[in-house]
């Protein structure tokens, strides 16, 4: 499980036009406070568009039915996760944002 982003990344290097978005694959599981994987990366060392990737990501895995988890997260519990991880598994203001985004509806709930 853990090496999916790194096998994502390798399965695209042959498609040169996606140059710029193969760094943000192989990353999507890193963390703001450098715990993540693959490479344990911090803060500035990961690009503004792979944390909202990572947040994007996990914002889709909570709010919809997967086949480990059938139960969709409600909008109040996501905030609260979202802030909860916002400085550790998010990027500080990335967080901020998507908060921002469901309390205004903005984003919609996946099924």
């Amino acid at each position: 499980m853990k090496e999916h982003p790194s096998i994502g990344a390798r399965i695209l290097m042959p498609l040169t036009f996606l140059h710029k978005e193969i760094p943000i694959v192989a990353q999507h599981h890193e963390r703001w406070d450098g715990q993540g994987y693959p490479n344990a990366l911090a803060g500035d060392d990961l690009s503004l568009m792979t944390c909202i990737i990572t947040a994007a990501d996990s914002y889709d895995a909570m709010t919809s039915a997967r086949c480990y988890r059938r139960n969709i997260t409600p909008p109040k519990e996501v905030i609260e996760e979202i802030d909860r991880c916002r400085g550790a598994q998010f990027h500080p203001e990335v967080a901020d944002a998507l908060i921002t985004l469901i309390e205004q509806k903005n984003v919609p709930l996946l099924h």
